[in-house]
């Protein structure tokens, strides 16, 4: 009979509730940067893993600006004036920061 291996179905995340997918917060950073948003790692480390980074949503076709987005390894993204959206993988980052800007042009004309 086998034994049951208690640190590594902790380590696995079978036994705790962080058992949901994780997004790649080192690929989101260098978009991030590579985009010139900012972006600062807030919860976590480069070493060890990202679980959170804060970047600002500077648009530099038009000169606009609605201030800090932070997204967190589980892919959920918060902003300004309590927005939140969530993205399942890095390659829809740009998109969902683009969806922030429209939405907040909007409910600043109003």
């Amino acid at each position: 009979m086998d034994n049951f291996d208690l640190k590594k179905y902790l380590a696995e995340g079978i036994l705790t509730q962080e058992n949901q997918e994780k997004i790649n917060m080192k690929r989101i950073y260098n978009i991030l940067k590579t985009n010139d948003l900012g972006p600062k790692i807030i919860d976590g480390n480069r070493i060890t893993g990202i679980k959170s980074i804060e970047f600002g949503t500077y648009n530099e076709e038009d000169g606009s600006d609605f201030g800090q987005i932070t997204i967190d390894s589980n892919g959920q993204m918060y902003g300004e004036d309590l927005w939140g959206f969530t993205i399942k993988d890095a390659d829809e980052l740009l998109d969902a920061i683009d969806v922030f800007r429209k939405d907040q042009k909007e409910l600043n004309k109003k």
